[in-house]
């Protein structure tokens, strides 16, 4: 029975592995958690004595972060839409003229899941902040630190990696 089981979960983890979308998804929740990360981050002490240290760093209106969020969800949307339609048609061009093993091998190239995950991952940390940020009446909840730092630098990586996938 045991033996049963292991064969089972063998079977089903080399599969699984082997599946296009499970390395997006690894690095989907792996940025989900470093947005909770972040957010913890920003309302902490430590959070808020760098704000005030940073003017620049604080964002007093909540409508200004929600749309600076709303453009990197967006665009990131975009570029991921543009960038896998252009590999789907080289899938299929390939499909076409050449055999079954080089489109396996175009399939389950790591690269490619690796920066689709990184694309839904920045997706995935926008919508999440785009959702804590508050407008209530005894204060603005805005995660600025958040918002500036980890959005800016994912823009730069997502659009290099765009940059090195259709070249």
């Amino acid at each position: 029975m045991i033996e049963k089981a292991l064969k089972w979960i063998r079977a089903h983890y080399a599969r699984m592995v082997s599946s296009i979308a499970f390395y997006p998804a690894i690095i989907a929740v792996f940025f989900l958690i470093l947005s909770l990360l972040m957010l913890k981050l920003d309302f902490s002490e430590q959070g808020k004595s760098f704000k005030q240290q940073l003017t620049w760093l604080s964002l007093k209106d909540a409508s200004t972060a929600r749309s600076i969020l709303s453009a990197i969800a967006g665009g990131i949307i975009s570029l991921t839409v543009f960038s896998f339609s252009m590999v789907m048609i080289i899938l299929n061009q390939a499909a076409s003229q050449m055999s079954n093993r080089i489109l396996n091998s175009m399939i389950e190239s790591r690269f490619q899941q690796i920066i689709l995950g990184f694309y839904i991952g920045t997706i995935v940390y926008a919508l999440f902040l785009l959702s804590t940020i508050r407008d209530i009446s005894s204060g603005i909840y805005i995660p600025a630190i958040s918002i500036y730092i980890w959005s800016e630098s994912q823009l730069l990586i997502s659009f290099y990696s765009f940059t090195f996938l259709i070249t």
